[in-house]
């Protein structure tokens, strides 16, 4: 939360202190392309709060250079077509300054895109993707989040120490994110002592894990990785513990694998 008031307020001083916007009046226009339904919508949610905290600390204040921050909220999907749809509306119809809230690391590479053909900046407080700060950066995209490979220096830090030469099955959304996370923990874990024994990736939005089970049993872990998140956490870890997965092994995960809103659910 604190992140994402930090970004806020250094993002609409930025709108505001730019030469055309110091000459205009009426609200500096923020656009949200964020989940606010699927798979990732407990994220977009967290993401919602905390843009809607700042800007009510902000105009509160009386704003920044006299103007007041307005939000304009279109709602990803978590998926990066639908995202580049509603970027391009808030910029081409809203009129927006600024653009933030992409989760989904696909949907913040495809509306980085657009950003750059529309002379806008945007930045993300959730995506992992190391790509995004990497080799397919864009001058036109900021992140304030640690991505993959920080978390995962830290992650397998903690593993090194508390499972030594651990066996380690890795299992991530099939998309940017999950391969980023997996491939980043893997290095990490590897060059820490860790053996990789397996590895799967399952649709976004999947339903059902336990296809995957067999070919996890048969490598017997001490560790599974995953990087899943949202309501997909809901689903794996549920089933994990309805076929005893959970028993025998230590489950690590990114940082947007558990939170808040999926915690009581999981159990």
């Amino acid at each position: 939360m604190k992140r994402i008031i930090t970004l806020a307020s250094a993002t609409f001083a930025l709108s505001a202190l730019g030469g055309p916007a110091m000459a205009q009046t009426g609200p500096i226009r923020i656009g949200v392309v964020t989940p606010l339904t699927g798979t990732y919508a407990g994220i977009g949610q967290q993401v919602k709060w905390g843009l809607d905290l700042a800007a009510r600390q902000i105009n509160g204040g009386g704003g920044i250079a006299g103007r007041q921050i307005e939000l304009i909220y279109e709602d990803e999907e978590a998926n990066p077509a639908v995202a580049v749809q509603k970027a391009e509306k808030l910029f081409q119809v809203s009129m927006v300054d600024f653009l933030t809230g992409t989760v989904n690391s696909g949907a913040t590479l495809a509306v980085g895109q657009v950003a750059e053909r529309n002379s806008r900046l945007i930045a993300t407080t959730v995506s992992f993707a190391d790509s995004i700060t990497a080799d397919k950066c864009s001058p036109n995209v900021f992140r304030v989040n640690a991505r993959a490979g920080m978390q995962s220096a830290a992650l397998a830090d903690w593993m090194a120490a508390t499972k030594p030469n651990a066996n380690v099955f890795y299992l991530g959304p099939d998309y940017e994110m999950g391969r980023s996370t997996v491939a980043a923990f893997k290095s990490a874990a590897e060059a820490k002592g860790a053996k990789s024994v397996g590895e799967v990736f399952a649709p976004l939005d999947n339903k059902d894990y336990s296809p995957f089970f067999g070919q996890i049993r048969s490598a017997r872990p001490a560790v599974i990785y995953t990087s899943v998140a949202g309501n997909d956490t809901v689903r794996l870890f549920t089933q994990l513990a309805e076929f005893g997965l959970n028993r025998s092994v230590q489950v690590v995960g990114a940082s947007g694998t558990v939170t808040s809103q999926n915690m009581p659910a999981i159990g």
